[in-house]
């Protein structure tokens, strides 16, 4: 470790550090904001639902941008997990298999229950709610604001009916690969602490 970090380490240690002229004084800030933030950060991988209930309604570009975002959040939260992993395993003989099988875990309950079902199920929506309701009405303003409000009204249930079944699926189908693979499956720890 450098010399600076193990300094500074040791003054927050000994409680020298000067908490009201130097960056120290916004930790306790985000110590506060960091549980409200976290739980919240979920709900990224449902813009590109945000985005697909807009499609009628905005440019491309914006759906895009939003499908963008999701991705992002599902990468970072599959590397997250892999991070968790390697942490995990450090003296398991099979660390490498463990932390493919966690990442590989999280990237199915991720890309299924947070993108390919909630954008099938807003799309459809969006697209058959245009087809058959909306562009029967009058007022052509309800063809394009209808069909995203609609969408927008399913995204409060997207975790409700996709999170626990796909949950238990996943879980089950790793299971049985864990314990094909490694005799057991890979249990979570409580103690490791990322």
């Amino acid at each position: 470790m450098p010399e600076e970090a193990e300094n500074l380490t040791e003054r927050i240690a000994d409680g020298r550090v000067d908490s009201t002229d130097t960056p120290a004084r916004y930790l306790g800030l985000v110590a506060r904001i960091r549980p409200l933030l976290i739980p919240a950060s979920r709900y990224l991988a449902y813009t590109s639902d945000v985005g697909e209930a807009f499609r009628p309604v905005v440019n491309p570009k914006v759906v895009t941008t939003a499908y963008g975002i999701s991705i992002a959040y599902v990468v970072g939260d599959v590397a997250y997990e892999g991070w968790k992993g390697h942490l995990q395993a450090q003296g398991d003989p099979n660390d490498n298999l463990v932390i493919g099988l966690k990442v590989a875990r999280r990237a199915a309950f991720q890309g299924t229950a947070s993108m390919l079902f909630p954008a099938l199920t807003i799309h459809s929506a969006v697209r058959y709610s245009k087809k058959f309701i909306f562009s029967k009405m009058a007022n052509p303003r309800f063809h394009s604001i209808g069909p995203t409000a609609v969408g927008l009204g399913i995204i409060p249930f997207l975790p409700i009916l996709f999170d626990e079944p796909v949950e238990h699926l996943v879980d089950k189908t790793f299971d049985q690969i864990e314990s094909k693979l490694l005799g057991h499956p890979v249990p979570e720890r409580s103690d490791v602490k990322p």
